[in-house]
């Protein structure tokens, strides 16, 4: 990175604070609102300009040199850039930290907006034990981790529920022997689940994250594979496990789901729930400007009416997270980097979301092993410093570029960003500065 180059700043307004960005940090700190409307009169975008404009207030050059003596002094450098380090080296320091294992490409729904709708799942492929051993194989070998993850993938996983309890067996075996455990979740539509299963789930402590979007009319776009409604089916299986087992929830918000606080009321007094995860719906065709307008003024309400954090969205909160800890996104995840997708017949990709399309990037197979000049081809092609749309772009390493099988899904590129998720991703960016400072100031912003 150029010297100079560091010192690259954006600045912006929400709910009537300030803000500027060090984009190549990335740090964001709040500013007055003189300051903010001096920059954008003088289109100032790098820090020293402010130290070399005749009309910037002492105050204000104090401020910013004290800023950049910081970064000199490598103060600020030191932060979290993600996987940075390990890629520049990584013959040296591959080393997985876990896998998804797509154990069935079958599943007895037809969500609307499922990513699978168009793929290979509707193959119906199934993976066998010999091939799901020869993965777990394939991570102890290739970690160096104490702990082994696991994710249970479909598909819906428990189609294959007898699979599941021989791989975790095996898994213990093995933990005797290595001086290591293995970690195991799994994501799950639940409408096969029962407290039969539960219980052995509780037992081998597998992580249940179940994908249900609330009430009938917050899930419709989750249906049944005759395409009835799935609601009362799930609602049935699950009321009375929530009070049992912790279980995580993920709800998909979308233009049929897109209040908020009505999603997060229903999963806390109907379903007793305390760990609700959201995310926005992939796909322009489930939104339209009043529900993402809506749901804009929704996240706005719930972080002026926080008194933590955990009472703001799970998204918005891993914004605060990211911004508070000072990580730097290189890439958007550590797919294809530290985490790999094993689908039924063994072969290795990025992630479940990228198989089956003309960007397919298979690394190879559980079989024969794993093509690393592959790997540091995905590699190469993910980073934002190597996307013509992301470099340019303030909240590059804020974000990471985005969700690659999105941008397939909407571009047919894994480089060029996904229009939706930069709309919601800066806007999350901006109200998770906002939330930070004034809950560090005390918070009572409503």
């Amino acid at each position: 990175m150029n010297k100079e180059n560091q010192y690259n700043i954006y600045y912006y307004k929400i709910l009537g604070h300030y803000y500027l960005v060090f984009i190549e940090l990335p740090f964001i700190i709040a500013i007055d609102e003189f300051f903010y409307y001096f920059l954008k009169t003088n289109k100032i975008k790098n820090a020293k300009e402010i130290l070399a404009n005749d009309n910037t207030k002492e105050e204000y050059k104090i401020q910013i040199s004290n800023f950049i003596k910081k970064i000199k002094k490598s103060l600020l450098s030191v932060r979290n850039e993600e996987y940075e380090s390990y890629v520049e080296n990584f013959e040296k320091n591959f080393s997985i930290q876990g896998l998804w294992l797509g154990l069935t490409h079958a599943c007895n729904m037809s969500c609307d907006y499922c990513f699978e709708q168009d793929s290979a799942m509707h193959k119906k492929a199934t993976m066998n034990f010999e091939i799901a051993k020869k993965a777990v194989n394939f991570l102890v070998k290739n970690s160096k981790e104490s702990t082994l993850k696991i994710i249970f993938f479909g598909g819906e996983p428990l189609l294959e529920y007898e699979l599941i309890k021989k791989i975790v067996s095996y898994c213990r075996k093995l933990e005797k022997g290595l001086n290591k455990k293995f970690s195991f979740t799994m994501t799950t539509n639940a409408t096969l689940l029962d407290s039969q299963k539960m219980e052995y789930f509780s037992k081998e402590k597998i992580g249940i994250m179940i994908s249900f979007d609330g009430n009938p009319e917050m899930n419709s776009y989750r249906k049944m594979s005759d395409k009835s409604e799935s609601f009362s089916r799930v609602y049935e299986n699950i009321n009375e496990l929530t009070t049992k087992y912790n279980i995580s929830f993920r709800a998909t918000l979308s233009n049929k789901n897109d209040d908020f606080k009505k999603c997060f009321t229903f999963f806390k007094e109907e379903l007793n729930c305390k760990n609700l995860l959201v995310s926005e719906c992939s796909g322009t065709k489930f939104w339209n400007s009043k529900s993402i307008n809506k749901l804009k003024k929704q996240y706005i309400e719930s972080i002026k009416k926080a008194s933590n954090l955990n009472e703001i969205p799970s998204n918005i909160r891993n914004e605060v997270m990211s911004i508070s800890n000072g990580t730097k996104w290189n890439y958007n995840c550590g797919t294809g980097i530290t985490w790999f997708y094993i689908s039924p017949n063994g072969d290795m990709f990025p992630c479940n979301r990228v198989i089956n399309t003309e960007q397919e990037i298979k690394f190879g197979n559980v079989k024969t092993g794993i093509n690393v000049e592959k790997v540091k081809e995905f590699i190469y092609l993910t980073s934002v410093n190597n996307s013509a749309y992301c470099k340019k772009c303030w909240a590059k390493y804020l974000c990471g570029g985005g969700c690659y099988g999105e941008k397939i899904e909407a571009n047919q590129s894994y480089t060029k960003p996904y229009k939706l998720f930069c709309i919601f991703k800066k806007f999350k960016i901006k109200v998770g500065s906002y939330f930070l400072e004034t809950f560090k100031n005390g918070g009572g912003t409503n």
